[in-house]
């Protein structure tokens, strides 16, 4: 039985001592090894430096560290991708290019649909004026439009004798300036209007005065009122202008004149008989009412507001 125990106190103690020396570290030239590391040679004659000193290495411990491998593989894939990427943009942007040249000759091949501004010519016959003609611009909206007028015209005798039939030789006269500007609402005909100018109204005749004092006798006298106004004419109207270039229309409206001057000459023709005087001939009753027939007939026209009527207007717009 002692052998037995003997053997057994034996056997444990061998196998306790191979465990431990399974567990012993490896020496350190194998571990370097299996980590692919390398241990730098140390000069055994150079002092070790303090701690915290950075060392430089030497060239033979540089010669045994690895250079790291060079990726050309990833560099060739990183430059295909960015060509790939640049041709990709260059042929998405060609058509957006070609579509905006498209556009752009499109418009400017579109027509262009914008009206011509438009001048002309053009005469009417009117009340009080009687003729006027001037010169028209109508502007390339069609919403406003201007004209330029000038004219008038003498009242024929026979008309005058009518109205005043104790007149020898009468005769009115009329004359005018103005500038017209209008305003067409419905860019069309139709018009709103207002000229401005300024016109004179000459009314003349001549008449022979009898008188018995304070000499017997008789004289021929010429009477001519004048009357020089401004004025002022609201009116409404109508403008047609066809293809052809050829316009034609009418209008309405009111003259309203002020700064109305008068000027009346009496001058005898013939000879006054002897010993009378200027004064005698108008105190008498026949020389008053030839010179009231003169003066009515000129002041009602130039001194007073009036309608106006554009009776027809004709025309040419190029």
């Amino acid at each position: 039985m002692k052998l037995v125990l003997v053997a057994m106190i034996i056997a444990s103690v061998n196998f306790a001592v191979a465990q431990d020396q399974s567990m012993t570290p490896l020496p350190r030239k194998v571990a370097q090894q299996s980590t692919n590391e390398v241990e730098p040679k140390v000069n055994p004659e150079q002092p070790e430096p303090p701690a915290g000193t950075i060392v430089k290495p030497t060239k033979e411990q540089l010669k045994t560290v690895p250079k790291a491998p060079v990726k050309k593989k990833a560099t060739e894939e990183t430059t295909t991708e960015i060509k790939t990427e640049e041709t990709t943009t260059t042929v998405e942007t060609t058509p957006a290019v070609e579509t905006k040249k498209q556009e752009v000759t499109a418009v400017e091949e579109k027509p262009s649909t914008s009206k011509p501004h438009l001048f002309g010519l053009h005469a009417d016959v009117n009340i009080p004026h009687l003729i006027n003609y001037g010169l028209d611009y109508w502007h390339s909206s069609r919403w406003f439009s201007a004209s330029a007028n000038m004219g008038g015209a003498s009242v024929p005798s026979s008309l005058v004798k009518s109205a005043i039939s104790d007149i020898d030789d009468p005769s009115i006269k009329i004359s005018n300036m103005e500038g017209v500007l209008r305003v067409h609402p419905f860019a069309g005909s139709f018009y709103i209007g207002a000229a401005y100018g300024n016109h004179k109204i000459e009314a003349a005749g001549n008449k022979t005065i009898t008188i018995t004092s304070p000499a017997p006798g008789s004289a021929t006298f010429r009477l001519t009122d004048t009357i020089k106004a401004n004025y002022f004419t609201p009116h409404i109207g109508w403008l047609w202008k066809l293809d052809m270039g050829l316009t034609f229309g009418f209008d309405l409206g009111y003259l309203n004149p002020s700064s109305v001057s008068v000027d009346l000459k009496e001058e005898a023709l013939t000879p006054l008989p002897g010993g009378a005087t200027l004064a005698d001939f108008q105190s008498t009753a026949e020389y008053k009412k030839a010179k009231k027939d003169i003066v009515d007939g000129s002041e009602d026209v130039g001194k007073k507001g009036l309608p106006y009527l554009a009776l027809f207007r004709i025309g040419y717009m190029f």
